[in-house]
């Protein structure tokens, strides 16, 4: 990691960091739409089009703090590395967000069945 001073080496710094978030959030996106269409997985096209999109903005970020500060920020493979992190890191947002989901119905489900036990009308 280099140090960084001036502003223009900032803003590159945060444009690579902020790809690698939006990697995050767009296959988090990816994998709740696959879900919704009843699809097993990602498919191959979606995330390949993400990890496009992504990668060339962490790669400029990167190609720009070079040019400024002489010092390379990251190599090729800790981009892809970085890409990677962010799938798992997705994948995991993905499973707590279905667990919390799954949770939150079963706990609507219990209220519910609580308030109807509790109706002066209700027979049993």
């Amino acid at each position: 990691m280099l140090p960084v001073q001036s502003k223009a080496l900032q803003s590159y710094v945060a444009m690579y960091n902020e790809a690698v978030q939006k990697h995050k959030m767009d296959t988090f996106e990816l994998l709740k739409q696959s879900a919704a269409r009843g699809e097993k997985s990602v498919s191959v096209a979606a995330i390949g089009e993400a990890r496009k999109v992504n990668v060339a903005v962490m790669r400029r970020a990167n190609a720009n703090i070079l040019k400024h500060s002489g010092k390379q920020f990251h190599k090729e493979q800790e981009v892809t590395a970085a890409l990677s992190r962010a799938e798992s890191e997705a994948v995991q947002l993905y499973i707590a967000d279905a667990q919390k989901k799954k949770n939150d119905a079963a706990a609507s489900k219990e209220s519910t069945e609580a308030e109807v036990a509790a109706s002066p009308t209700y027979k049993k």
